[in-house]
């Protein structure tokens, strides 16, 4: 017999899993949206970076890319067991904005469409 306690753990564990598949969806598509060649400027001669699946190359130093990660609202950057942290604040198909807290900076940056 099961008793009112263990069906509502199990309905919590139910609503927990489903919660988890929608962010790992989630997940998914922010780092869909995170592919590309991002722009400081538009005026710019080149990009600032560009995400190839999950590693981000800084324009003057291709050789060295970044591994990055999405951990909720974090953009973990490592490269040579260092970590960067930034907050995004803002991430759709075309605009990324990001927040240093560590420089109390933020960033806005843009994809341009491809023509």
């Amino acid at each position: 017999m099961c008793s009112s306690k263990d069906k509502k753990d199990t309905d919590t564990n139910d609503i927990k899993s489903q919660f988890e598949i929608t962010l790992d969806t989630l997940k998914l598509d922010q780092y869909d949206f995170l592919q590309g060649v991002w722009w400081l400027n538009p005026t710019d001669n080149s990009a600032l970076f560009n995400i190839v699946n999950d590693s981000l190359y800084y324009t003057e130093d291709q050789q060295s890319p970044y591994l990055i990660k999405i951990k909720g609202s974090a953009l973990m950057m490592t490269r040579d067991s260092t970590t960067f942290k930034l907050e995004i604040k803002k991430l759709t198909h075309d605009s990324l904005i990001l927040y240093d807290k560590n420089l109390n900076q933020i960033t806005k940056l843009f994809k341009q469409s491809k023509e």
